[in-house]
């Protein structure tokens, strides 16, 4: 027998109420959206006790097992919607539209005198999500099919730009299409198993961070999606700077290996954000079966080397240089909070000199990230795992 609509509203309510216990929703607003917007509809054929759950559901995956498509986990949906923090009467583009599910929640917020348009690369994708929109009452939602690095100028300007797939780079086309004073909030790839949602306004030639979330998304599909940064090898799923065919095949030979084991010190919360944005060859390794398993550490390919922390102890493959690497780099970590975080988006053209922090470089932007205090930042409790985060998926 189907399930009656008081337990489907009671499994939505306590997914609700849960999100809001755990402090991912915090302003009655984003609550009121989550209440009338049932999840449900846009997960036909999903067992209402998953669709509820809170997890991340992943609906289409590509010709090599990946994933392409997903329901995104509710908890990072509502972290990014309190960053875009949406007002009656905005408009709203989505880049990613998913099952619709995330458009409908904006499309409640944006209310009748706003917009919410969203726009995906797939064009069976959007045929799904503009029908499960049109059956859940939302057929006021604009659903376009075209790049959506391109932004939809047809219907700019925008002021809020949500971006749902993980990037490596911004678009010149969402700055431009945004208003003055608006929101862009965006996954951007930092380095290796570090995704970051920021919220970022315009000042001048550069975006400013308001907010930064950590995440873990889906990336961009297209010819803006950036040098590829995973693979699978050997039943792990590695996330690293270099992904190319001879990388894969020296990580694959050093896995295959039996590893020396060594005591890791005590690591507090933090350890791997400042890992990974002080060393280039960091490598983080999630396990394909149970991704609550994780490894992080160094890969060093030029010497045959790889060294990771598990738990309590440092496992090393291959010749030493990655384990004495790893082990010089802990011996002077200092935690850092990746909410704390001040991120400057600066287009390539423009100089970076003098300013402090690390600097990514990108083809369109540098991303200058300053260590920093922010207020409102959540307290965490010291832990030597990799930290793991509300995701669209993992990978």
């Amino acid at each position: 027998m189907p399930p009656d609509e008081s337990t489907i509203r009671a499994l939505h309510a306590q997914m609700i109420d849960r999100l809001v216990q755990r402090g991912y929703i915090r302003t009655a607003r984003v609550e009121a959206a989550f209440r009338a917007v049932p999840r449900h509809p846009f997960l036909p054929g999903v067992p209402l006790e998953r669709v509820y759950s809170g997890e991340a559901i992943i609906t289409r995956h590509g010709p090599d097992g990946n994933p392409t498509s997903s329901s995104s986990e509710p908890a990072i949906m509502a972290v990014m919607i309190e960053q875009l923090a949406p007002e009656e009467g905005n408009r709203i583009l989505e880049i990613g539209a998913g099952t619709g599910y995330n458009a409908a929640i904006l499309a409640v917020l944006a209310g009748r005198e706003g917009a919410a348009i969203t726009v995906d690369v797939d064009a069976e994708i959007v045929r799904e999500a503009h029908d499960h929109l049109d059956r859940a009452g939302f057929a006021s939602v604009h659903v376009v099919a075209a790049d959506g690095w391109n932004g939809v100028p047809a219907r700019a300007p925008y002021d809020r730009i949500e971006v749902t797939v993980g990037v490596w780079d911004l678009s010149p086309f969402w700055v431009e299409q945004l208003t003055d004073g608006g929101t862009l909030v965006l996954p951007l790839w930092l380095r290796a198993g570090l995704q970051a949602s920021i919220a970022f306004r315009q000042q001048g030639l550069c975006l400013v961070s308001t907010s930064v979330e950590p995440c873990g998304f889906m990336r961009l599909r297209g010819m803006h999606a950036g040098p590829e940064r995973y693979m699978r090898v050997n039943g792990w799923m590695a996330d690293l700077e270099d992904a190319s065919e001879g990388t894969t095949a020296i990580l694959r030979d050093l896995l295959r290996r039996t590893p020396r084991s060594q005591p890791a010190p005590d690591l507090p919360y933090g350890w791997f954000t400042w890992l990974v944005l002080e060393e280039p060859a960091a490598i983080q390794l999630s396990d394909i079966h149970d991704y609550r398993r994780s490894m992080a550490g160094i890969f060093d390919a030029q010497n045959g080397s790889l060294a990771v922390v598990e738990g309590q102890r440092i496992l090393s493959f291959g010749s030493d240089a990655a384990m004495l690497r790893l082990r010089e780099k802990l011996s002077r970590l200092r935690p850092v909070d990746l909410r704390a975080l001040l991120v400057e988006a600066v287009p390539s053209d423009q100089p970076v000199q003098g300013k402090d922090g690390w600097v990514l470089h990108r083809p369109g932007f540098q991303f200058v990230i300053h260590e920093g205090t922010r207020e409102g930042t959540r307290a965490r409790q010291p832990t030597s795992a990799p930290e793991r985060y509300p995701s669209a998926n993992h990978r």
